[in-house]
């Protein structure tokens, strides 16, 4: 260090040449004698040599390892940021799949979870445990009564859960014989099923049942009637549960 070493002064007066030790004036220097002519003064300690092979070899071995740890933490930031940006776009796509999934299958939800149907309906959409409902003693008849005629069907419901459910709504389908339009897309691919028949859809209609809750095992009787307006008479009368925005 520094203070161990020998450093030359000289006399301002007599201009007399001294080695003395470095650390014997400190750092902010004191008073000395010349030996020679006794004249005193002030002596500064000697300011620190810059550039020295050692402090460079000090400096360098000290900034390498700091910009290289600069570069790694930028580096770093930057994958984190990336990588942060792409999880913020997957998530509403993610969301998106699920309100997507617990809408289209909010049957299948209500079936597993039964409380979710007050969370649908709070939501104003309606969602039923269709598995859990059966149709039995279905029937159907044309009454005619004089120019009018008409469709009565007849048939009982029960639910077969161990739950108390609200039963769905129930989709009337009529197929029958003749030229017609079918109704939706759904009817187009049953005509091209039904085809070798020569049927089509005459009539689709919806209906509730009188029962707003059926206890688990409870079954009810439904009866309806529905005024036929075409000339073709129904061949076949389809009943499916289904909800009401279906």
């Amino acid at each position: 260090m520094a203070e161990n070493l020998l450093i030359t002064i000289s006399c301002p007066e007599c201009t007399t040449p001294f080695e003395i030790e470095g650390d014997l004036l400190g750092t902010e220097g004191r008073y000395v004698a010349c030996s020679e002519c006794d004249h005193q003064w002030f002596q500064y300690p000697p300011a620190p040599k810059k550039g020295t092979s050692d402090e460079a070899t000090l400096e360098t071995q000290e900034d390498i390892p700091l910009i290289a740890v600069s570069d790694q933490e930028e580096e770093y930031l930057e994958e984190k940021a990336s990588f942060f940006t792409k999880q913020l776009f997957l998530i509403p796509v993610l969301l998106g799949l699920i309100f997507t999934g617990l809408f289209f299958g909010r049957n299948d939800v209500v079936r597993f979870v039964p409380g979710m149907e007050r969370v649908y309906t709070a939501l104003g959409i309606s969602a039923y445990n269709i598995a859990a409902f059966r149709f039995h003693n279905t029937q159907w008849q044309v009454i005619n009564n004089g120019m009018h005629r008409s469709l009565e069907i007849t048939g009982s419901v029960t639910n077969t859960s161990d739950k108390l459910l609200t039963p769905p709504c129930i989709q009337v389908t009529l197929r029958g014989q003749g030229v017609c339009q079918p109704l939706s897309w759904v009817d187009q691919f049953l005509d091209l099923e039904q085809n070798e028949n020569k049927t089509c859809t005459i009539g689709k209609w919806m209906t509730h049942l009188k029962e707003g809750r059926l206890f688990s095992g409870q079954t009810c009787s439904f009866k309806v009637s529905y005024p036929l307006t075409t000339i073709q008479l129904p061949t076949e009368v389809l009943l499916k549960f289904v909800n009401k925005n279906e």
